[in-house]
């Protein structure tokens, strides 16, 4: 009974479906380097980063017992940064900022398939005849991807007090960015024996981009400011680098999005209350999205494009309140509407473009609101607190197509903590997800496999840390 239980494929909540282990053994060094120079009247800032990253990963993708499908991958990354700027005054009127910046960042990445392509030969799905290529179950599909980022910025920023109660803001950024990828195509080979030569196709292309913002602040009295903005965002183009033929592939472009605020920041009750709201509208152009495309007759690959703009608006509500001392509260409300405009694409991989205007946004939950609370007092030679928030989230999609599979219904979450801190100690006692809300955020591979990962349902436990 307990073997048949272990190879049932019904995977659920609490119990895991598939016949190996995910495994995965990451290493990640970090170094951030700062310094300011002191020029009298003016201040000069550098930062420094660098990142390397390390990761080996084995993934059951077809999250079943059947030995059908796994990816072993390897991947490395690295990336440099540089910002130089200044900050000064023009007179008593302006503050600004200068800077430049520089990014460069490589990641190479290796990967072997298992298992799938033994049996899309036993069906015949290479050839054309069953068992055609005589591929053993040991049998692995190699492709191997790299891919150098390099980017350049240069940007400005000015305050203009025009009086005591309006305030200007006005900045720009220029952007430069290039990507050179190289991707191979799949070949197979098994352990052991040498690995295959796998032909590369060399892709290259760069964008530039010019990003404005502008902002009007009106300070009402010493505890109300109204304020309005315009700010344009900017994210980058680049190759879409999961596929395992690259020779039809093609960039794609920069995504911007247009976005613009009016609200209000306030005290109130002698700074003991805090009242935040604000209003957005953002117009997304070039929208990314993955879509499937057909690359020949019958196939279909993952990729990246282009496919639409997306217009959305909404308000955000932030309130703190301090009513004692020791207890203090906050309250946040958001509510979200978002809808694509002139979304045309194949998402079936039928070859046939489709108006995808109807579809949901993915992850965009219409309506979120959340309570929390502290309490805080001394006792002893250090200080007790207890925390408790609740968190509410509306339905949200997680697949592009809106697939059944990737809705995910409201939630509602509930965390409690107490805690004692002393010194460089702090001891705590919490319970996360006292709401036991547990639900999936799946996956689809077309044709071959949907899996999924469950969030941890409600759970304690008890931590010490320390501080030096």
């Amino acid at each position: 009974e307990q073997a048949c239980e272990s190879l049932d494929a019904r995977g659920d909540e609490k119990h895991n479906s598939t016949n190996n282990r995910n495994d995965n053994d990451t290493q990640v060094d970090t170094s951030i380097l700062t310094l300011d120079w002191d020029l009298g009247g003016a201040q000069v800032t550098s930062i420094t980063g660098y990142r390397e990253q390390d990761e080996d990963t084995f993934n059951e993708y077809d999250s079943s017992a059947a030995t059908f499908l796994y990816l072993d991958f390897y991947n490395k990354y690295d990336q440099f940064s540089q910002e130089l700027r200044l900050a000064s005054k023009v007179g008593d009127k302006i503050d600004y900022v200068v800077g430049l910046y520089y990014w460069e960042s490589n990641y190479e990445q290796t990967w072997n398939t298992g298992e799938l392509h033994y049996w899309l030969d036993q069906l015949g799905a290479l050839t054309g005849v069953p068992g055609g290529l005589g591929l053993s179950p040991d049998y692995l599909s190699l492709s191997k991807q790299h891919q150098k980022t390099t980017s350049y910025a240069a940007f400005t920023s000015a305050d203009w007090h025009i009086d005591e109660k309006w305030t200007a803001t006005i900045g720009l950024r220029y952007t430069y960015e290039e990507k050179d990828f190289t991707g191979s195509d799949s070949r197979f080979f098994e352990p052991g024996d040498p690995l295959p030569q796998l032909t590369y196709t060399p892709l290259n292309d760069d964008w530039s981009e010019v990003s404005p913002k502008a902002g009007l602040a009106y300070q009402y009295n010493d505890d109300i400011m109204f304020f309005g903005s315009f700010a344009q965002g900017f994210k980058s183009g680049g190759f879409f680098g999961r596929n395992t033929d690259f020779t039809s592939a093609e960039s794609y472009d920069p995504e911007t999005v247009d976005t613009y605020e009016i609200g209000m920041k306030s005290e109130w009750a002698g700074s003991r209350v805090i009242f935040n709201p604000t209003a957005f509208y953002s117009e997304y152009k070039d929208k990314q999205e993955e879509v499937l495309i057909e690359t020949a007759p019958g196939t279909v690959a993952t990729n990246v494009l282009n496919a639409a703009s997306v217009n959305l608006w909404g308000i955000e509500l932030e309130l703190q309140a301090r009513l004692t001392e020791a207890w203090s509260v906050r309250a946040a409300y958001g509510y979200l509407d978002s809808e694509y405009d002139g979304f045309v694409a194949d998402l079936n991989g039928d070859g046939t473009a489709t108006d995808n205007d109807n579809l949901v946004l993915r992850n965009a939950p219409e309506t979120t609101y959340g309570l929390s609370s502290t309490y805080t007092i001394p006792i002893g030679p250090g200080e007790f607190s207890a925390y408790v928030a609740y968190r509410f989230q509306d339905d949200i999609e997680t697949i592009l197509n809106n697939d059944e599979q990737g809705h995910i219904k409201g939630l509602e979450n509930l965390d409690v903590s107490l805690a004692y801190s002393w010194d460089h100690y702090r001891i705590a006692a919490f319970g996360r997800n006292l709401t036991d809300e547990v639900y999936s955020r799946r996956v689809r591979i077309e044709p071959l496999v949907t899996f999924g990962q469950y969030t941890q349902g409600t759970n304690y436990g008890v931590e010490l840390s320390v501080s030096f």
